[in-house]
């Protein structure tokens, strides 16, 4: 409130509160329609369906979401796929290393047999 010291003052302070009604009823007209627009049966499902889930839902970013969420998961999928043929692959050069190395010393253990039998015979 402010200090209304002639007509002038006055006719300036009822503009400024006029304006200011203004504003406050279209604010609780949109604050009504805001409400009306939650209560409305699709709206309440989609907020259940958020709250159960933890995702957020919304008229504008439920279709955003789902194919956020849809390329989510078609990609893990991917590289679930991916990551299951290069473990394959890993475990096949693995056993193959094995089997290698396994051939390598058995050949290195009987050159070292044949080598002690042959001194024994000698």
């Amino acid at each position: 409130m402010t200090n209304i010291r002639n007509l002038q003052d006055l006719r300036a302070e009822k503009k400024r509160l006029e304006a200011l009604s203004l504003q406050q009823k279209n604010d609780i007209k949109q604050y009504i329609a805001d409400i009306k627009e939650s209560l409305q049966p699709a709206n309440l499902l989609l907020n259940a369906v958020s709250h159960l889930t933890g995702i957020e839902f919304d008229n504008k970013t439920f279709l955003k979401n789902g194919m956020a969420y849809g390329l989510s998961i078609l990609v893990q999928q991917y590289f679930l796929k991916a990551e299951q043929k290069v473990e394959e692959k890993l475990h096949d050069i693995t056993i193959s290393l094995v089997e290698k190395v396994k051939e390598f010393v058995q050949s290195f253990l009987h050159k070292n047999e044949n080598q002690n039998t042959q001194k024994e015979t000698n």
